[in-house]
């Protein structure tokens, strides 16, 4: 519920309003940036120094607290970023990981701005009544209301 919430409050407000050739170049410079830095930059650079699986950790990590929004997710973009780097050591090729990047970067905010789910539920528990785009409930929840009394 707390990525969700910030998905919200950060992610929506920002690129809800976006064509999708907006969300595909912002992707694409999301996977070219990060795995140029990460991956390249950092991941390369500590290898010479560290040998490779250590440099993989800790470009994996440095990764995750990047995209820091709790530790939950932190977690689960450093091992993201194991995998991307992972990608780069068994390819050879810095473009492997920064494809895998902007395709994942695009699904999910394809999914989260224009998938067909549920809003999150607001603090209470209780689920809103779905609108239609005229602002008022659909037939179905009319009659459910009724029913209510």
């Amino acid at each position: 519920a707390e990525i969700r919430e910030f998905l919200e409050r950060a992610i929506r407000p920002v690129f809800g309003s976006w064509a999708l050739w907006r969300l595909i170049v912002i992707s694409l410079l999301a996977g070219v940036g990060e795995e140029i830095l990460f991956r390249g930059v950092l991941q390369g650079g500590l290898a010479q120094q560290l040998g490779p699986w250590a440099a993989l950790g800790v470009a994996s990590l440095l990764f995750g607290l990047a995209h820091f929004v709790n530790w939950s997710y932190a977690l689960v973009a450093c091992v993201m970023g194991a995998y991307l780097g992972g990608l780069w050591l068994a390819s050879g090729n810095l473009l492997t990981p920064i494809v895998t990047h902007a395709v994942y970067d695009l699904a999910a905010l394809v999914y989260f701005l224009r998938g067909d789910h549920p809003p999150s539920a607001p603090p209470g528990g209780q689920t809103p009544v779905p609108r239609s785009t005229t602002g008022n409930p659909p037939a179905q929840a009319r009659s459910c209301e009724k029913l209510r009394g």
